[in-house]
């Protein structure tokens, strides 16, 4: 159990990083070459797998762990997972666009808008980083 908790916490740090990537990144309003508009959606692409693959992990072990060991497990549970399911709606809609497509840079926008887990107040973020302190070890 303790790596399942692992490889959602490395997800994490993957998942901040390619944010990063997009919100620094050139746009195509901002000039940015074909080269780069090239690697903004290689990003997407990198994004959208690492979101499935995290909230695989997450539907197998995470949250049926929130729903057994936390109060209000299966509301924070829900909670979280209609937030996922948002998060991949916008993901998916991103992921179909060219970078140089207009609406392309207000999904990006969007997308850094979500409430990622590590930036979410008091909720299903914060039974996240309890779990990962209290199950990891």
């Amino acid at each position: 159990m303790a790596q399942a908790f692992d490889v959602l916490s490395q997800d994490h740090a993957e998942v901040k990083q390619m944010l990063a990537e997009l919100e620094s990144g050139p746009t195509a309003s901002s000039g940015a070459s074909t080269s780069d508009l090239s690697q903004r959606k290689k990003v997407v692409e990198q994004l959208v797998i690492a979101e499935s693959k995290h909230e695989a992990v997450e539907e197998m072990y995470f949250w049926p762990t929130v729903r057994d060991k936390v109060a209000d497990g299966d509301k924070l549970a829900d909670t979280a997972i209609e937030q996922e399911q948002e998060g991949k709606e916008v993901l998916d809609k991103l992921d179909k666009l060219d970078a140089n497509a207009p609406e392309f840079e207000k999904l990006v926008l969007a997308t850094l808008l979500l409430p990622w887990p590590w930036e979410v107040p008091p909720g299903p973020g914060q039974v996240e980083q309890v779990l990962f302190q209290g199950c990891a070890g």
